[in-house]
């Protein structure tokens, strides 16, 4: 302001000293203010022949040409006269008022209206002027404010002309006597104070505009785009790839007088200075409200290759000024998953004041270590000692420092691994388990469903669904929605989804999550799938040592308590040591009816979690820390619209963001939960299922060891009386010598004859139980179950009658069958060979063989008691350290599946139930048994650790070993497969990182130099 004074007055003497008859320039060297100055000419009299000036420099000329003009013109000087009121009077006729009275109005009123209609001139002019450049720009003016200044103008009109209407009469009445002078003031002061015909007046009202105006053109000037159009907005963010744009949003109203108004406006204006290639624009969010979802408040957004990087660049780049980094020059390519690397926390090796956090100078991601010696960042990877270190403090300086080797080393070795926190997911078939997995992947990465819409959406495990649509007919069809492929995955109704378990791992608040997937329980091929998918399950958690949550994932509508219910859940808690028991949650899916509560699943829930309380005395309470709810809704019509483009009634958009913001809450919730609980150690559980397993399969060896042994008794007294009697007979006696051992052996026996099918029965063998068979029938393995038909009655040709089942005999001829019969298996003592024939001679040879005979059956004896030992001390173990022994909801739900079949006619599977019902009862006897006799056993208590000792001694006796092996079987045998074949690393989305990746490679270029 002061200079734009300077200027004019500088101008105006110049004017005064202007002289049409000189020549030369008249204004000085001021040329950047001449040129940029404009003139009009007001006069009474304008030759029409002439061109007005526009410029200072014009001025000069004009005047000259209109000098030379006036001395070609002749003229008069116009004189006027006033006459007498008399006079006037006379000459046109007027009747005399008579003595009228005149009353004088003080001068200083009548300057006082002088300076009033002065001020409503000015302020007209102002106003034409201002609505003159308004409708020159009126693309950058909002809608209100257009119409608050048309409001403005037609006020304006009217209150200055009711004001000269009401002025006109009472100066009459005053001069006349009839009104007071002091009237005619009152009359000003109210207009003056109420009306808005005044320019001071003008100017307040209409200042944001003229203000916002004068911004417009300062922005032009500055090569500054003023964004008018969505339209133009969208061309600016798209059209213009690999280039810095940043638009500053504001509400000129609102915004103007705010405290971050003149800061923010001089950052964004110099950031033209800052980059190669760059796109400045404005938006005023008064003209243009819903252009684009940035928060209230004048803020300066950044975009790059048409995403918006951050929605505050200012606040952004204090942030990253206030960054430590680190450099390194060739940095190596890395295309693998780093999600186990952890933030480095190092002082600078300069200033030595604290630990920081370090950034890489180039892609301004944390600098993270992965316990291979080098550090990582997007950039790539180096080793440790090549880079170098730049703090925030000022007195660090500009140069980049390096550690010393021993500093350094220490440094790296007081980093600690990321807190892992196991999470095993397990559930019925068809609850949710794998839908709810993908969905808290991506609860933890966004807060709201709308962020999901607006960058990538997470799908972890193939999903699929049905959805409803209506067509334009208004007939009602079935959309499959899928997402991803897997092999892992099969969507067969009633069948578990995964077939394997598979873990999933990311991290998330400097934790190292490990979400496990796993099969259903309830799996609709039967009892026996269940059985091996938790198999699968618990040889997949022995991989890892710890587990922090077990989430019990339930469906909220099971309102009573039904055999499939109770079987289910006690299948799924049957597996775990009582230790396990802190770290249980119960986690309700589809739970948006509900009002995402727990619903009817608590009441058959308490009954069987009382149930266990009063048999074993565990405690599982049903609070708010154990109980979640969540609803997988939100994540389902994200796949329907981020991948199927199907469209939802507008009225539901609002259920959906309701159901994603609450499950989201509840599973951070969760997660945190987990975090602070003390880890399960896995191997206690694994040995539940080891111990449980041993005992029902040596159910069956124990059987035939304990006949065997009787048997073997028997054949040593008979092997010491035929010693005595033949020891003169030296062929005999090499063949007694000879250890037998005996063992049953099967026999394959064909029917060559008709025999009654009727009558006949089934016997089904599975698993391990077929190998006996295997030595007299090579294909027995080729089917599970193996099934052997057993003949009650043989008849003589096909028209024979059976004596049982008379007119409904079947005949039916010829079958495979097997017997059995104690085999023996020699054993040669080939150390005395040699001395035989000599020692069988003397009395003491004799009595030494003997004697040899003895210890074999001392020890089978012994053998014998080892293991019934150790199958008590496993029960004892599972009765002391389970949550429940055996799941004893078994028969009651098999004897449902029996009568399901019976009611549809499917014999072959009522009879695989029956058979697994006969088996089960025959198993529950056995524990029963066995943690009757581990009484006896008490004062020898095993641990966890201790499982695997007992077994390997079992399976190393010297006699029987080798049965104890075969039958364990698969039980304790190693898991075949790879755990990072079956974990999948996943790196959630952190979007502000990915996006700033790019830009921080365009914005490190330098600056092009003028």
């Amino acid at each position: 302001m002061k200079l734009a004074e300077y200027q004019l007055k500088h101008v105006f003497e110049k004017f005064k000293e202007l002289s049409i008859k000189d020549s030369g320039s008249e204004f000085g060297n001021d040329n950047n203010f001449i040129d940029g100055s404009t003139v009009n000419v007001y006069a009474d009299m304008i030759p029409t022949e002439f061109k007005l000036p526009s410029k200072l420099k014009e001025v000069k000329e004009y005047f000259k040409r209109m000098a030379q003009n006036f001395e070609n013109v002749k003229g008069k000087q116009m004189e006027l006269h006033l006459l007498p009121l008399n006079v006037v009077q006379q000459i046109f006729g007027l009747q005399s008022v008579g003595n009228q009275i005149l009353v004088n109005i003080e001068i200083p009123t009548v300057k006082r209206l002088k300076q009033l209609y002065d001020s409503i001139f000015e302020a007209s002019a102002t106003f034409q002027n201002l609505v003159k450049f308004i409708t020159e720009n009126e693309e950058f003016i909002a809608a209100e404010d257009k119409s608050e200044i048309e409001n403005y103008a037609n006020k304006f009109e009217v209150d200055v002309n009711e004001m000269r209407g009401e002025l006109a009469v009472l100066v009459q009445k005053v001069r006349s006597g009839i009104a007071e002078a002091y009237e005619i003031e009152v009359l000003r002061t109210m207009f003056e104070k109420n009306a808005i015909a005044s320019s001071s007046r003008l100017v307040n009202s209409c200042k944001t505009v003229n203000d916002k105006l004068c911004f417009i053109k300062e922005c032009q000037q500055n090569n500054i785009l003023m964004v008018t159009e969505t339209d133009q907005f969208e061309n600016i963010k798209c059209d213009n790839q690999n280039a810095g744009i940043f638009i500053m949003f504001c509400s000129f109203k609102n915004d103007r007088l705010s405290s971050k108004w003149t800061e923010t406006k001089e950052f964004f204006f110099g950031l033209q200075n800052h980059f190669r290639t760059k796109i400045l624009a404005v938006v005023d969010t008064d003209v243009l409200p819903n252009i684009e979802s940035i928060p209230d408040g004048i803020r300066v957004a950044q975009y790059y290759n048409g995403e918006c990087i951050t929605n505050d660049y200012m606040e952004f780049q204090k942030k990253m000024d206030s960054q430590n980094t680190v450099a390194c020059d060739n940095m190596q390519p890395n295309d693998e998953t780093n999600i186990k690397g952890v933030p480095i926390n190092f002082p600078c090796p300069k200033c030595s004041n604290g630990p920081k956090e370090w950034v890489c100078a180039n892609c301004r991601q944390e600098i993270e270590y992965n316990f291979d010696g080098n550090f990582y960042c997007r950039c790539g990877f180096n080793v440790v000692e090549e880079f170098a270190f730049k703090c925030s403090d000022p007195m660090h300086g500009d140069d980049y420092v390096k550690f010393s080797e021993n500093s350094l080393k220490q440094l790296i070795e007081n980093i600690k691994p990321l807190q892992e926190v196991n999470i095993l997911v397990i559930g019925e078939t068809g609850v949710g388990k794998s839908t709810w997995i993908n969905a808290l992947a991506n609860y933890i990465s966004y807060d709201t469903i709308d962020d999901v819409l607006s960058n990538d959406f997470i799908n972890l495990i193939p999903t699929q669904f049905e959805l409803t649509e209506k067509q334009q007919n208004g007939k009602l069809i079935q959309k499959s929605i899928k997402v991803g492929t897997s092999d892992n995955e099969n969507f067969t109704k009633g069948q578990s989804a995964t077939q394997q378990a598979k873990a999933y791992t990311f991290r998330h608040n400097n934790c190292l999550y490990r979400i496990i997937d796993t099969p259903g329980i309830g799996d609709s091929r039967g009892i026996e799938q269940d059985k091996k998918n938790m198999e699968n399950i618990m040889q997949f958690i022995s991989m890892y040592k710890e587990i922090h949550g077990i989430c019990v994932l339930m469906r909220p509508n099971e309102s009573r308590l039904t055999p499939s219910f109770e079987f289910c859940f006690k299948e799924l808690l049957v597996q775990f040591h009582r230790s396990a028991v802190e770290n249980i949650v119960f986690c309700f899916t589809q739970t948006s009816g509900f009002n995402f509560e727990v619903g009817q699943t608590l009441t058959p829930l308490n009954v069987l979690l009382d149930e266990i309380e009063k048999k074993r005395q565990i405690t599982i309470p049903t609070t708010d820390e154990r109980m979640y709810a969540v609803d997988n809704m939100a994540y389902r019509y994200l796949c329907a619209v981020k991948h199927s483009n199907y469209e939802f009634p507008s009225d539901q958009q609002e259920l959906y963001k309701r159901s994603f913001d609450i499950s989201r809450d509840v599973s951070r919730k969760m997660l945190n939960y987990f975090l602070d609980r003390k880890a399960h150690k896995v191997e206690e559980s694994i040995s539940i299922y080891r111990a449980r397993n041993i005992i029902r399969r040596l159910t069956h060896p124990m059987a035939m060891i304990n006949t065997a042994v009787e048997e073997t008794l028997e054949k040593v007294k008979d092997k010491q009386r035929m010693i005595r009697r033949f020891s003169n007979d030296e062929e005999e006696l090499k063949k007694i010598l000879i250890k037998q051992i005996p063992f049953k052996r099967w026999y394959l026996k064909v029917y060559n004859q008709y025999y009654c099918g009727t009558c006949a029965t089934k016997d089904y063998y599975y698993g391990d139980d077929r190998m006996q068979f295997l030595e007299a029938y090579s294909s027995v393995m080729d089917t599970n179950p193996f099934v052997l038909n057993v003949p009650a009655h043989e008849i003589k040709n096909k028209k024979s009658k059976c004596p049982q089942c008379g007119p409904n005999t079947k005949a039916v001829y010829g079958e495979k069958g097997f017997y059995s019969e104690m085999g023996i298996r020699e054993e040669e003592d080939t150390t005395v060979a040699g001395q035989m024939k000599e020692k069988l001679k003397t009395k003491e040879g004799i009595e030494e063989e003997i004697k040899k005979v003895q210890r074999l059956k001392n020890e089978l004896i012994a053998e014998n008691d080892a293991i019934v030992k150790a199958s008590a001390r496993f029960a004892h173990f599972l009765g002391k350290y389970s949550i429940t022994t055996y799941n004893d909801a078994t028969e009651k739900y098999l004897k449902v599946l029996i009568k399901r079949e019976e009611r549809k006619g499917n014999e072959s599977k009522k009879i695989l139930y029956e058979n697994l019902l006969s088996q089960y009862d025959a198993e529950k006897m056995a524990f029963e048994k066995q943690l009757k006799n581990a009484s006896k056993f008490e004062d020898s208590i095993i641990k966890s650790s201790d499982i695997m000792e007992i077994v390997e001694k079992l399976k190393n006796l010297k006699h029987y070993g080798q049965d104890i092996a075969q039958a364990i079987g698969e039980c304790n045998k190693a898991i075949l497969y790879e755990a990072s074949a079956e974990e999948m690393e996943v790196c959630l989305p952190n979007q502000q990182m990915s996006k700033l990746q790019a830009f921080y490679s365009w914005a490190m270029q330098p600056v092009k130099k003028n």
